[in-house]
C-alpha cells in the first residue's frame, strides 16, 4: 500500500493567499510553494511608502496576529517577512531592493513575501533578486 503525503495549508496561510489572489488575480511563481511549519510561525511586516501601503501593512499585521502567528521584533527573528512596498519614486524601489537583499543575507531561512505596488509593477525584477 502506498501512502501519499498531502500538505495542508493552515488557516492563516490560506487567508493570506486568498487576500493576495483577490487583490492581484494570481499568485506570483515564488509564492506558489508555501513552506509548512510545525510550530507557530513568527512574522514581521515592514512597510515602504505611501499611506495606502501603511494601511495595508497594518491590516496584514492584524490578520497574522488574529490567526495566532507571533509578531517578531525584527525581520531577523521572523519566519515570514512581509515587505509591503510602494513604487512612487525610484528611491522607494531602491529601498525595497536593499531591504530584500539585507533580509535574505541576515535571515536566509525566512520566507520573504513582497506585496504592494512595486510587486505588481516589477514582479520579474523582484523574482531575480537573491
Amino acid at each position: 500500500m502506498t501512502s501519499h503525503f498531502q500538505p495542508r495549508i493552515r488557516g492563516a496561510e490560506l487567508s493570506i493567499i486568498s487576500a493576495l489572489l483577490l487583490r492581484y488575480g494570481s499568485l506570483p511563481q515564488h509564492l506558489r510553494y508555501i513552506r509548512y511549519y510545525t510550530i507557530v510561525a513568527s512574522f514581521y511586516v515592514e512597510n515602504f511608502g505611501c499611506r495606502a501601503t501603511q494601511s495595508d501593512g497594518a491590516a496584514l499585521d492584524r490578520q497574522f496576529a488574529a490567526r495566532g502567528l507571533d509578531r517578531a521584533e525584527s525581520p531577523n527573528d521572523a519566519q515570514i517577512v512581509v515587505l509591503n512596498t510602494c513604487t512612487v519614486t525610484a528611491a522607494a524601489d531602491q529601498d525595497a531592493r536593499a531591504a530584500i537583499r539585507r533580509i535574505h543575507r541576515e535571515n536566509p531561512g525566512c520566507q520573504i513575501v513582497i506585496t504592494g505596488c512595486y510587486a505588481q509593477r516589477a514582479p520579474q525584477e523582484i523574482a531575480a533578486l537573491p
